[in-house]
């Protein structure tokens, strides 16, 4: 491994703690999520045929 060669396990380690911290953070984000929901509509696209 590359990563473990330049920084040592030490800062894998680190890295591993802000990984696992991040990933917490995105589950609560996601957690709620429904892909059954309509997407929101967009407003008017711009195109030349609008301009």
């Amino acid at each position: 491994m590359l990563v473990t060669a330049v920084w040592g396990l030490e800062g894998i380690y680190k890295l591993m703690s802000l990984g696992l911290i991040a990933s917490f953070i995105l589950y609560l984000k996601l957690k709620d999520f429904n892909l059954d929901r309509a997407p929101k509509k967009a407003k008017e696209k711009v195109t030349l045929e609008n301009f």
